[in-house]
C-alpha cells in the first residue's frame, strides 16, 4: 500500500459548516488536497444532525448561518 492510501484511510474527519458556497468549496478543496476526509453542510440543523450520527475530529463552524448561530450549534453538539 502506498503512503497516500495510508493517509486517506486514517485521515481525520472534518466537518465544514459554511453557508457561502465559494468558501465551502474552497475549504473542502484545500482540506481534501491535504488528505482529510471532509463533510460539508451549509446549515445549523444539518450540522447538528451530522455531528449526532458521525464522529468528527474537527468542526470548522461559520458563526452566522441562515438557520442559526454557529456558537449555539457548538453548544448543542
Amino acid at each position: 500500500m502506498n503512503e497516500k492510501a495510508k493517509i486517506a484511510r486514517n485521515a481525520p474527519h472534518i466537518l465544514v459548516v459554511e453557508d457561502e458556497p465559494d468558501h465551502a468549496r474552497f475549504a473542502e478543496y484545500v482540506l481534501r488536497k491535504r488528505g482529510y476526509d471532509v463533510a460539508v453542510t451549509s446549515s445549523a440543523t444539518a450540522a447538528v444532525d451530522l455531528a449526532q450520527h458521525k464522529s468528527f475530529d474537527v468542526i470548522l463552524m461559520d458563526v452566522m448561518l441562515p438557520d442559526g448561530n454557529g456558537i449555539d450549534v457548538c453548544e448543542k453538539i
